[in-house]
């Protein structure tokens, strides 16, 4: 922790992990309402979030944060995401509170608020991604709260922004909706599956791509970028990643004289 901070950087912490702060393995057989209804039952599922329409369970999960967060105060930004391949609650009073990306912002909110007092220096990172990577329509983030935009299943065969896929299109025009007053555009960050594993191929390398988009997110305000890795995979994509990083300070880097020094 003092080492990070004395060269400025900051400590982010978390990911896929409702479950993790209300574990169904401890709740459940008390708690079933906790849980999120699939098909018209409580499921001990960890991929089924949570019932976030559950007073109770929102205050159970909200303390556990807490807890979590006292025992580490070097975390600067916690990220509180849904499980990953995660089914939200179809239970009638989770659906009154409206789509997945509502529900999330609402709980966010919520969590944001408890925390302020006791973490004033804090934000919390929630993500757009898989069903709820639309925007909410009724709820807003609130000031402070930070949100990761991922594309994860978008085509590296053109820039996201060049309209050439259908999915490409999608996330863009998404992700033009969020910055459309949703949310400050410099409380964004693009997560991004240039490294994805699951493609079990060689290397994808595409440097100019990373420069061309670094470019187009700066002019969009967007406030970062960053990227997935795997460790065992770290050294054959070295190439994106350093340019990724590179573009983060300077938008407008020169990537063949980079490549070429």
């Amino acid at each position: 922790g003092p080492e990070l901070k004395k060269r400025g950087m900051l400590i982010e912490v978390g990911g896929h992990g409702y479950q993790n702060f209300l574990p169904q393995t401890r709740y459940f057989d008390q708690h079933p309402d906790w849980f999120g209804m699939q098909n018209g039952k409580r499921s001990p599922a960890p991929n089924i979030v949570f019932s976030t329409a559950n007073e109770q369970a929102v205050r159970t999960f909200i303390a556990n944060v807490k807890q979590y967060l006292r025992e580490r105060p070097e975390i600067d930004i916690f990220d509180c995401w849904p499980p990953d391949g995660s089914q939200w609650s179809d239970a009638p009073e989770d659906r009154a509170l409206g789509s997945p990306a509502e529900r999330q912002v609402l709980l966010l909110n919520r969590l944001a608020k408890d925390l302020g007092v006791a973490f004033p220096k804090l934000r919390v990172q929630f993500i757009a991604y898989e069903g709820y990577s639309d925007p909410p329509v009724v709820n807003k983030p609130a000031a402070g709260v930070v949100m990761e935009f991922c594309p994860i299943n978008r085509s590296f065969e053109s820039r996201l922004y060049e309209g050439d896929y259908v999915e490409n299109i999608r996330y863009f025009r998404q992700l033009q909706a969020w910055l459309n007053g949703v949310i400050d555009s410099g409380s964004v960050s693009i997560y991004s599956y240039i490294t994805k594993y699951m493609w079990r191929s060689l290397p994808i390398l595409v440097p100019h791509l990373i420069a061309d988009e670094a470019r187009c997110f700066h002019s969009m305000g967007v406030g970062g970028i960053s990227s997935y890795s795997e460790p065992a995979g770290w050294a054959t994509f070295e190439l994106d990643h350093y340019i990724m990083a590179r573009t983060g300070w300077d938008a407008d880097l020169n990537v063949d004289r980079e490549i070429a020094d």
